[in-house]
């Protein structure tokens, strides 16, 4: 039977009680809208009620007296405590509603009492017991959940990083363009320092190398004038004066013997 394995003692507020029977109610909460002319209603599902337990405990013995006023101590109590199911075991937040206690002059030492007990808080579970493959669940689940947690804290660690390495690589080719334009201008500069050096240091090099250029020029200037007055006539004038010249000498000296002969003739 399964009452002889799984039976549990029932308590409340930690006092121990026999129990003849126990009865488990629960009632939905409905509303109920109805129309004029219209058949029906729409019924609204507003949950379940406060999960209900009657129990019907029994005290008996020579010391049943002591007992039950430890009982009636802990039902008058305030507020809400855990009850022990006799069946569903465990049942936390059950707050009693209403208890009454019975005697009946044919038992001797012997009473019973009727016990409602009203749940306080949502989600009362039944069948409160550790159960392998659940706890097997449970801690895969919190296992998965730290995972879930270390990814979360690596991601968000390593953003900052990612988003600075890629800053990096902006400044990095900012500063190898910087650089590339510095080294084309510092070309620039040396080769004007250094033909500026040149003419400081050697500037005789520099108009020696001026002077055979215009040496040159002026050569063929020289040479050009030349070959254009010859062709212009003046070359032939110079001709015929130089040849009358040496012709006059030689006509001069005939012309001086010719005129001796006559003086000479005369005498």
């Amino acid at each position: 039977m399964a009452w002889e394995d799984s039976l549990q003692d029932a308590s409340y507020r930690g006092v121990k009680f026999d129990v003849i029977n126990a009865r488990d109610s629960a009632q939905r909460d409905m509303a109920q809208h109805e129309y004029p002319n219209i058949d029906g209603a729409d019924i609204q599902d507003l949950g379940l009620k406060p999960h209900s337990v009657q129990i019907q405990a029994v005290i008996w013995g020579d010391d049943y007296e002591s007992r039950l006023e430890l009982l009636r101590e802990a039902l008058r109590k305030r507020g809400a405590a855990e009850l022990v199911h006799p069946i569903f075991g465990s049942m936390p937040n059950m707050l009693v509603n209403v208890f009454q206690i019975n005697h009946d002059a044919e038992y001797v030492d012997y009473c019973t009492l009727d016990i409602q007990f009203v749940q306080s808080k949502t989600g009362n579970p039944f069948f409160v017991k550790d159960y392998p493959l659940s706890k097997a669940d449970e801690i895969f689940n919190q296992s998965q959940a730290l995972i879930d947690s270390a990814n979360t804290l690596m991601e968000n660690v390593t953003q900052p990083l990612r988003a600075a390495r890629k800053m990096m690589n902006k400044v990095r080719g900012l500063a190898t363009e910087a650089l590339n334009i510095i080294t084309l201008f510092r070309s620039d500069i040396s080769g004007f320092i250094s033909g500026t050096t040149d003419f400081i240091n050697s500037p005789s090099a520099f108009f020696s190398d001026l002077r055979s250029a215009l040496s040159l020029k002026m050569g063929a200037s020289k040479s050009s004038l030349h070959t254009t007055y010859v062709n212009s006539g003046g070359g032939t004038v110079l001709a015929g004066t130089s040849s009358s010249g040496s012709n006059a000498s030689g006509g001069s000296s005939s012309g001086g013997g010719a005129t001796d002969n006559p003086t000479t003739s005369s005498t």
